[in-house]
């Protein structure tokens, strides 16, 4: 893949992941609600994976600290203490019982790195076994299909276009840029029927609207019979 290409996409899906939050929840966020509704969906896979390493990190450490505790109890729910005397064999100085503290100190602080390497690989293994490739790139190359407005399109079409139309024919018929190539394909089609309904949205009127203003598409998305 061209790094432009990748460079241009990174920093289209930063500035959307910035934007669209606000947007979604602002003063016309019923025009976004499929575009928001499409993108959870996507974003699942990697929520529920972050989801389970963070519920495993926390079984880990409360497990560590009750097994700790079972152990240093001796299976007892509450420590039997014995009288501290002179003569008394159980007896242990004030600077064994700091030694003690310190080294428990440690095992807890040395199994926390275990807990939390063993939870993110539980929550990527999660997010991998969830995660479908190929119908993600097929909801992410939808996008400008959808109905109402569209950030990821507003953001993405006019600079992914670009940078795709600046790679070679061969690179641009590669399968590894196959979703590029349908992304920027519908990015053309929601183009012509926005500048259809800004033509009839136009029509009869003394002051024309802008066209770079983007346009709501109406239900159910961008028509079969722009496709052509």
């Amino acid at each position: 893949m061209s790094d432009g290409l990748w460079s241009v996409t990174k920093d289209g899906i930063s500035r959307f992941m910035s934007e669209a939050p606000t947007v979604w929840k602002g003063r016309h966020a019923q025009d976004y609600c499929h575009e928001k509704e499409l993108v959870n969906k996507m974003a699942q896979p990697i929520v529920w994976g972050l989801s389970s390493g963070v519920i495993c990190f926390i079984a880990f450490r409360v497990g560590n600290s009750r097994l700790a505790q079972y152990l240093q109890t001796g299976g007892r729910t509450t420590p039997f203490k014995k009288r501290s005397t002179p003569g008394n064999r159980e007896w242990k100085s004030s600077m064994e019982r700091q030694q003690e503290k310190k080294a428990d100190e440690l095992r807890k602080a040395a199994s926390v790195p275990i807990d939390f390497a063993l939870s993110v690989l539980i929550g990527l293994s999660a997010t991998g076994i969830l995660y479908e490739p190929d119908k993600l790139q097929k909801d992410f190359s939808s996008i400008p299909l959808l109905p109402g407005r569209s950030v990821a399109s507003e953001i993405l079409c006019k600079d992914i276009s670009n940078a795709f139309d600046k790679l070679s024919p061969n690179v641009q018929n590669g399968e590894d840029v196959q979703m590029f190539s349908d992304f920027v394909t519908n990015c053309t089609f929601r183009a012509q029927q926005e500048a259809t309904i800004r033509q009839q949205q136009n029509s009869g009127k003394a002051v024309l609207d802008d066209d770079n203003e983007p346009i709501f598409i109406p239900e159910p998305g961008v028509s079969v019979n722009s496709r052509k």
